[in-house]
């Protein structure tokens, strides 16, 4: 593992980061250390990942089940609609009119999150990172960014060298 890539898990262990790197820079190498170091550090931690597309699920599953993977879709409870993309539907309106076990499921699911790794983040829509933010902070009662969950942002960056470490 590069100095780099130590520092970038190093920091995500206690505050938010930005991971960005070259297709085969080790980004998920490193995502890998994290989440077994969250493991180590905070015993019975919550790590989730949730992705755009089941296909990064997938591929990060492939490298051995170190966390809950999910799409973003199904973690937040976001429902396909065109809305959501154009930012005419938002979380608040729509937790007012979903079923009432659901948001409950969704909220002990949210609750227990203690990191969220979001991969990919540069497929997604301001919209949809505004959802899971207004999602962890109903969930959590926070005003906090995402709820006060720690966060790692992931993308692919063709025109980075390496795996370059981001401070919130």
């Amino acid at each position: 593992m590069s100095r780099e890539q130590s520092d970038a898990c190093q920091a995500a262990l206690s505050e938010s980061v930005f991971l960005t790197g070259p297709a085969g820079s080790g980004k998920s190498a490193c995502v890998r250390v994290l989440v077994r170091a969250l493991h180590e550090r905070v015993p019975g931690s919550k790590v989730c990942m949730v992705a755009f597309t089941g296909t990064v699920v997938a591929a990060f599953e492939r490298g051995g089940s170190l966390c809950a993977a999910t799409t973003v879709h199904s973690m937040f409870n976001v429902p396909v609609d065109r809305n959501v993309k154009r930012g005419k539907l938002t979380f608040m309106p729509y937790r007012e009119t979903a079923n009432a076990s659901d948001m409950e499921t969704l909220r002990k699911r949210l609750l227990s999150v203690s990191t969220l790794i979001i991969d990919e983040v540069s497929m997604m829509s301001a919209y949809l990172l505004h959802w899971m933010n207004d999602a962890l902070r109903w969930a959590r009662v926070s005003t906090d960014p995402f709820g006060g969950a720690s966060v790692v942002l992931e993308r692919h960056a063709s025109v980075r060298p390496h795996v370059h470490l981001c401070h919130s």
